[in-house]
């Protein structure tokens, strides 16, 4: 019984549903409306009798289903990959000569711009730190932006400056290949020459070598240079590797007074470290040296020296004096001593 019962009601129902599809009478709209008003609002959502004006209709989950129509699938922007060629690694080489042909320079006004070489370098006055060393050493005579990209070739500045340059390159066994440049010049007026050279060096062993010199003279009799250098190596005799730099400064003038100033320092892979520097001066008679060192065991023991002196020159003999110490560490104890003459 309760099977017929519910299969009636099933059959009404459908029956309902299929004629739902054709106009309704203003009557069962309103029972329509009516009975959708008396529904809990979540209840109208549920049956899609909740908002205004829609038709009324049996419940959602026996009405026959209306054929949705077909739209197109969404799929996401399929992926571009690159170009092999756009993987391909570029040398450092490379890069700088791309730099170089596409920077747009302005016209050199003078020698100022181009180089540093055209004057002598200036003296440090006094001894430096360590710190100081490690910062100073390596820019002292690095060349200027504008004579890096300078194209190769000759020309005249607006001052009058007449310039040349000239880059090459020399190979030799182990895959030793080093890049060099040369450029020089002369002042407008002829009283001035200068020149200044930088390379970089290599080979397959894991040696690397750069550096840089600048040189010069007037006609009146001045001259300097100046030069930096940095590398690494292996030992020949302790096969360790190894780092050395040094810098070199000295100049003389018109007066034929003069002075010199040397300063590097090296490590080893063991740990040994070692520094100097040496600086001496000359004017008219009187001539001054000073001296330091620093040297590391690499287990913990240094010694630290200093040597500093005078001479004066006359006819007959010279006058001397100076004074000097030394200082030794090491397992936990230490001394320092000293003369003065």
């Amino acid at each position: 019984g309760s099977s017929s019962s519910s299969s009636g009601s099933l059959d009404s129902m459908l029956g309902s549903s299929s004629s739902s599809s054709a106009p309704s009478t203003s009557s069962e709209s309103a029972g329509r409306s009516s009975a959708s008003s008396s529904l809990p609002a979540w209840a109208g959502a549920f049956f899609g009798q909740g908002s205004p004006g829609a038709a009324a209709g049996p419940t959602p989950q026996l009405q026959a289903q209306q054929k949705a129509e077909a739209s197109p699938l969404l799929f996401a922007e399929p992926m571009t990959f690159m170009s092999p060629a756009y993987l391909d690694l570029i040398s450092q080489e490379e890069e700088d000569i791309a730099r170089a042909r596409t920077a747009v320079l302005p016209p050199l006004q003078s020698v100022v711009e181009l180089t540093t070489a055209w004057k002598p370098p200036t003296r440090s006055g006094e001894a430096l730190s360590t710190e100081d060393q490690a910062e100073v050493a390596p820019v002292i005579a690095a060349p200027t932006q504008a004579g890096m990209l300078l194209q190769d070739g000759n020309g005249v500045l607006r001052d009058g400056t007449r310039w040349e340059k000239h880059s090459g390159e020399e190979f030799g066994p182990d895959g030793y290949w080093k890049r060099w440049t040369r450029l020089a010049g002369l002042s407008g007026d002829g009283t001035v020459a200068w020149e200044e050279c930088w390379w970089e060096a290599s080979d397959y062993k894991g040696y690397r070598e750069k550096g840089a010199t600048k040189t010069g003279s007037s006609e009146g009799g001045a001259a300097w240079k100046e030069s930096w250098m940095e590398k690494i190596y292996h030992d020949m005799w302790t096969q360790e590797r190894s780092v050395e730099r040094n810098a070199h400064k000295w100049a003389r003038d018109e007066n034929r007074d003069e002075w010199e100033e040397k300063w590097g320092e090296s490590y080893s892979q063991s740990g040994k470290t070692s520094k100097f520097a040496d600086k001496w001066g000359k004017h008219q008679n009187n001539v001054w040296h000073e001296r330091w060192g620093e040297e590391y065991d690499g287990k913990g023991a240094c010694q630290k020296w200093t040597d500093k002196w005078a001479e004066r020159l006359f006819q007959g003999g010279t006058e001397q004096w100076g004074d000097k110490w030394t200082e030794t560490f090491g397992d936990g104890r230490g001394e320092k001593h000293g003369e003065v003459w």
